[in-house]
Parts: C-alpha cells; sequence; structure tokens
C-alpha cells in the first residue's frame, strides 16, 4: 500500500531529479557550449564536463523512472500504458 507520505516524498524526488537533469541540458546547451565553442581547449573541457554530468543524469533517469512507477500504482485511475479509454478501472463501458 502507498501512503500519503511515500506520494509526497516520491514526488519531491521526481521533481528535483526533473529540475537536475533538465537544467543540467539546458545549462550545458545554453552556457558551456557557446563559451567553450570559442576556447582552443574546447574538445578536452566538453569532454571533460559530459564525464562529470552523465553520471548525474544517469542517476536522475533511475529516479525519474522508479518514481515514476510509484505514482502509476499510487493512480487509483490508472488502468494501462497508452490506454486512452475515458472509462476508470471500475467503470463498465
Amino acid at each position: 500500500m502507498v501512503t500519503p507520505q511515500i506520494v509526497g516524498d516520491q514526488l519531491f524526488v521526481h521533481l528535483i531529479a526533473t529540475v537536475v537533469w533538465i537544467g543540467g541540458i539546458v545549462f550545458m546547451a545554453l552556457v558551456v557550449t557557446p563559451v567553450a565553442g570559442s576556447e582552443p581547449g574546447c574538445s578536452r573541457f566538453l569532454t571533460a564536463i559530459q564525464r562529470r554530468f552523465t553520471p548525474i543524469a544517469n542517476l536522475c533517469l533511475a529516479a525519474l523512472i522508479v518514481t515514476g512507477m510509484v505514482q502509476l500504482t499510487a493512480n487509483t485511475n490508472y488502468v494501462g500504458f497508452l490506454n486512452f479509454s475515458t472509462c476508470g478501472p471500475k467503470q463498465f463501458c
């Protein structure tokens, strides 16, 4: 049984993982790449940044998958993946 405390905690982790993952990608695309593009050692610098960010991004993606599954089990209206029917799980259509 998923308690409201677990739902609240996992939602917080889900949101933090989303912000870190998407924020890191946006920061690298809008700040790091334009600044590094004008430097002579650009390739080594971008490789070092990628090596540091990849484990963090992978951890965030794993957290998003796990917390997303918890959200699915906590939602009483969830009837299945890509099920677009208007009927809920306890309704007969």
